[in-house]
């Protein structure tokens, strides 16, 4: 419990810059860590809060996008926020960077959570060929720079937060 403490002030601390909060699980978060979870929400609003879960990350070969949507939407859903919506923008579904709705969902979000799993493919789906923002990526920029935002990851999903300095094969992104 103090170690979890600890890394959640440390988290606020680190994104004080920001007009948005930042925090970043280096990964294992348990299902039942409500001070963790607990902690997201109320920086995104509470029982207002509405929830952008995005799976992209996730393999087929372990737990992929939709399984990896289930067990996340139970577990945001039982902290009671306004709505939890799942992000379909994975490395099969790219299209959905442009898709409307998909947009919509990401302009209302309060809380952005990428899960675990291979934050390569967190850049394939959301970054366009010349390596520039997809409109679903911009409109979660968007976001953050709004207060009461929260932008939230595990594990890859952490990895992925980076400002200019992420490796894929070599190259820089």
């Amino acid at each position: 419990m103090a170690l979890g403490s600890c890394v959640f002030v440390l988290l606020l601390l680190a994104a004080s810059a920001a007009a948005g909060t930042l925090f970043l699980v280096g990964g294992e978060l348990a299902d039942n860590n409500t001070a963790i979870y607990g902690g997201m929400l109320e920086a995104a609003g509470g029982d207002s809060a509405d929830v952008a879960v995005i799976t992209s990350a996730s393999d087929d070969g372990c737990c992929d996008p939709d399984s990896s949507w289930a067990l996340y939407s139970k577990i945001f859903l039982s902290y009671k926020p306004r709505s939890v919506v799942w992000i379909p923008i994975d490395v099969n579904h790219t299209q959905n960077n442009h898709n409307p709705e998909v947009i919509a969902n990401l302009t209302r979000a309060s809380l952005f959570f990428f899960s675990g799993g291979d934050q390569e493919r967190i850049l394939i789906s959301f970054l366009l060929a010349e390596h520039t923002d997809s409109p679903a990526l911009a409109a979660i920029r968007q976001r953050f720079a709004q207060p009461n935002v929260v932008i939230a990851g595990t594990s890859a999903g952490t990895a992925c937060q980076t400002a200019k300095v992420m490796f894929m094969d070599g190259e820089s992104y």
